[in-house]
């Protein structure tokens, strides 16, 4: 029988896990959303050093793919639009 290593995920302290916590944001320039709306504390102290650049990295690629396909299908409905009034 072969026994194997088993990776367990590293313990969050409880502070830093997002839990659905009714704690409004510290500053008042957003809108009231309701008594009833979750907001999360975010926080990357249960990260490594490596992840966050990391994970940075990858927000920043998602970010530019969703920025530039937005762009293209603008681009894409104006052409259809102009080419529809032609006829």
């Amino acid at each position: 029988m072969s026994t194997m290593n088993a990776v367990r995920p590293r313990k969050h302290s409880q502070n830093t896990q997002a839990t659905g916590q009714q704690s409004p944001p510290q500053s008042d320039s957003q809108p009231d959303k309701g008594s009833d709306y979750v907001y999360f504390n975010r926080s990357t102290a249960g990260f490594s050093a490596e992840a966050v650049p990391k994970a940075k990295a990858a927000q920043l690629k998602l970010e530019h793919y969703y920025k530039v396909a937005v762009e293209t299908a603008v681009e894409r409905n104006v052409r259809y639009v102009r080419g529809a009034r032609r006829y």
